[in-house]
């Protein structure tokens, strides 16, 4: 805001500045709006295609539609700062990386990303060396989520009884190569941070002359041997393994989940959300699992993980498009299905489609939601065909139905799902399919 607007908000909410915070209701009087567009930038669209993006004042929704393009706008948009609640995928899960919106008192634009996530934090585990009067020294972070593992050492005197090697950590490659190698002395040690890229099958070698004073986080017995001072582990993908013990990586991460979901359960908000960082943590943690074994903990934990962890199937898009080939693949019919714009673009081209066919070479029928035929193309082989073109407003709702026929489908009819960037699996000479608010869905 500015000028006489500017002054006119500070004397009616008597504010000292121009730079005060004010909330939404504190502002509805002076019925400021503006466009505000939302640029979703993801590498897979697919997974928060039609899924909810709602926009909160406080705890009031002011905002809650269906995510249809890749660029949302919001119409005359009252001005103010907004909590966003935005979807993190499918059975891929993502991490928007704001969630609160500002809108101004002009047109703008706001850029959401989404960094992919690929582990979840349920599977990390720390290794804490702990020296006099048990303060920690050192520890060794096995980041899942982000595939690296950090070695920390953060004390300079970590025990004055042991002036020489207290504790070693050794990190090795699965081919047995040395990643790295620290030597921790009692008495005087220099400080260090290590990152290394983590992978399946690498070794850890932790030694400490007080084995007792090794603790792993989260806790579970048999995976450290606090009766040796020497420890020897490699990594899987559920967490640590101690060669010596040979404890089972699974069982640990599964109490792991479990504890995860019980956290879950008792906070309502969280848990009641269609959405949740720490659901997806529950979920990518179960995704890990083999099957059948995923399948049942994704059952198990059915009420802690979102509804939507499906791959999104080839009939979900926004935008379709219908090409009928004739002889040496000449397109001679197209159509153009955009639930975006909401339009339905039919255009014959002109020309004889295929002269070896003297018969119904292909057909396309376009019936509306209450079932009356709108379009009934019966197009001969031999005969050559006017260029005509048509569009046809689409409803949003779904109902609407589209008939196609083709002498030659498997290389001829080609049905593509422009947003997600694949061919629809269907090769069958006559295939129907019903318009839906989402994508298409086959009639058999």
């Amino acid at each position: 805001m500015q000028g006489d607007e500017l002054t006119t908000v500070k004397k009616t909410l008597d504010l000292n500045s121009e730079l005060s915070l004010v909330d939404v209701d504190s502002i509805e009087f002076t019925d400021i709006k503006s466009n505000l567009t939302l640029q979703f930038s993801i590498d897979d669209f697919a997974q928060i295609y039609g899924e909810e993006l709602i926009i909160l004042n406080g705890d009031n929704y002011v905002y809650n539609q269906s995510i249809m393009d890749k660029e949302q706008t919001l119409y005359n948009f009252p001005v103010g700062a907004y909590t966003l609640r935005i979807p993190t995928g499918r059975n891929k899960k993502y991490s928007p990386q704001i969630n609160y919106l500002i809108a101004k008192n002009e047109d703008s634009q706001t850029q959401v990303d989404f960094v992919h996530r690929i582990g979840s934090p349920i599977v990390s585990q720390k290794i804490s060396l702990r020296g006099l009067n048990d303060y920690t020294f050192a520890t060794i972070f096995f980041d899942q989520e982000n595939d690296t593992v950090t070695v920390d050492i953060t004390k300079a005197k970590p025990h004055y009884h042991f002036p020489g090697m207290y504790a070693k950590i050794i990190i090795k490659d699965k081919n047995n190569n040395e990643l790295l190698n620290e030597v921790i002395t009692g008495t005087n040690q220099s400080l260090s941070k290590n990152e290394i890229p983590l992978s399946s099958c690498y070794f850890i070698d932790v030694f400490h002359k007080e084995p007792s004073r090794v603790k792993l986080t989260p806790a579970y017995k048999g995976v450290i041997d606090n009766k040796s001072s020497y420890n020897e582990f490699i990594i899987t993908p559920y967490g640590l393994k101690n060669i010596k013990l040979n404890n089972d990586p699974k069982v640990s991460l599964l109490e792991n989940i479990k504890s995860a979901a019980e956290t879950l359960r008792s906070h309502p908000i969280m848990w009641h959300a269609n959405f949740s960082e720490v659901k997806d943590n529950i979920y990518l943690a179960i995704d890990i699992f083999p099957s059948p074994q995923k399948e049942g903990l994704l059952e198990q934990y059915a009420d802690c993980i979102s509804s939507y962890y499906e791959k999104p199937n080839e009939d979900l898009g926004n935008s379709f498009g219908f090409i009928f080939k004739g002889i040496n693949d000449r397109e001679f019919l197209t159509a153009k299905l955009n639930l975006v714009t909401k339009k339905l673009e039919v255009k014959i081209v002109s020309g004889t489609p295929h002269s070896g066919f003297n018969r119904t070479y292909a057909v396309l029928r376009y019936f509306d939601a209450d079932g009356n035929e709108l379009l009934n193309l019966d197009i001969i082989g031999s005969k050559k065909q006017a260029g005509q073109e048509w569009v046809f407003p689409i409803s949003g709702y779904g109902g609407e139905k589209l008939y196609l026929q083709h002498v030659e489908p498997k290389t001829r009819l080609v049905i593509t799902n422009i947003m997600q960037g694949i061919r629809l699996s269907s090769r069958t000479s006559i295939q129907t399919y019903e318009i839906e608010s989402l994508g298409l869905s086959s009639c058999t």
